[in-house]
């Protein structure tokens, strides 16, 4: 299988599951959580905020850009947890559809094989 071929796939599985609007919503919830945090956290700028979003989303936690406050720390554990389940559902979901496509295959070549000792034919080249 080719990497083009496994792309056109993702990118088919993406537009079918409707994932355009996670990374969608993904974008916009960076968007206020980094507002949120440079709004509760006064010496934070908003290039600081959206660092600090991104990577506590997801779970990086470099620890540059840390809260300081209370009400900030809170923030930060909520969009922490949050940021979890942002990247666990679609990995989840990723992987359910793999997991379906190798077993579609699976069956798929096993009826080849079955049809292949049925008939005592290997190829179609007897076709030719």
């Amino acid at each position: 299988m080719g990497v083009k071929f496994l792309m056109r796939r993702f990118w088919n599985f993406l537009r079918r599951e409707n994932f355009h609007r996670l990374f969608l919503f993904i974008g916009i919830f960076i968007v206020f959580s980094s507002i949120g945090i440079t709004l509760l956290e006064k010496d934070m700028s908003i290039i600081d905020g959206l660092w600090w979003s991104i990577v506590t989303m997801t779970t990086v936690g470099y620890g540059d850009v840390v809260p300081v406050t209370p009400l900030g720390k809170l923030f930060g554990a909520s969009i922490t947890i949050l940021g979890v389940g942002m990247v666990a559902l679609p990995t989840g979901i990723l992987a359910s559809a793999f997991t379906t496509e190798m077993r579609k295959r699976r069956e798929q070549f096993m009826s080849h094989v079955d049809g292949a000792l049925a008939d005592g034919r290997l190829s179609n080249l007897d076709q030719l």
